[in-house]
């Protein structure tokens, strides 16, 4: 998995039946990296504007699930299937048919992948906060509940 992913591009401009496409991890500004706040038009209207307006943008890094139409360009957050950010500790994903973008939701067993992580090679502080945003749907944990485990 960790090879498919690292050999993927981080922005990708296409067409689908005729409607432009530009996806991205992040921004198109900093694919990788930017969190793309959509709370100012500004900003968001420099991130357009470098993706030259397509009909849709689909980004993530957030974990902020969104569907919202901003001038002629449709951007989406299909949110996280893990570490979200939102309060909802259900998986987050968007479904595109027929030109419209759908935000979904999805129960899983939060619980047994907070108890995978334990079998990681991550530092213990680590799980103990991954597993936390798990099971909260997004609250970081204390850094005393960090340090204690709780």
């Amino acid at each position: 998995m960790c090879t498919f992913l690292g050999n993927l591009e981080p922005l990708i401009s296409l067409q689908i039946d005729g409607t432009r496409c530009t996806a991205c991890h992040a921004a198109p500004s900093d694919p990788l990296y930017r969190y793309l706040r959509v709370s100012g038009t500004e900003q968001l209207e420099r991130e357009l504007e470098m993706a030259r307006h397509p009909d849709f943008l689909f980004f993530g890094h957030t974990h902020w699930p969104m569907n919202r139409r901003f001038g002629k360009t449709v951007v989406v957050n299909p949110g996280s299937v893990g570490q979200p950010k939102d309060g909802d500790a259900r998986a987050a994903y968007a479904v595109w048919q027929n030109g419209e973008v759908q935000l979904r939701r999805a129960a899983y067993n939060v619980e047994e992948t907070a108890q995978a992580l334990a079998g990681t090679a991550l530092d213990p502080a680590d799980i103990t906060a991954l597993s936390h945003v798990l099971r909260t749907g997004g609250e970081l944990p204390l850094k005393k509940e960090v340090a204690t485990g709780l």
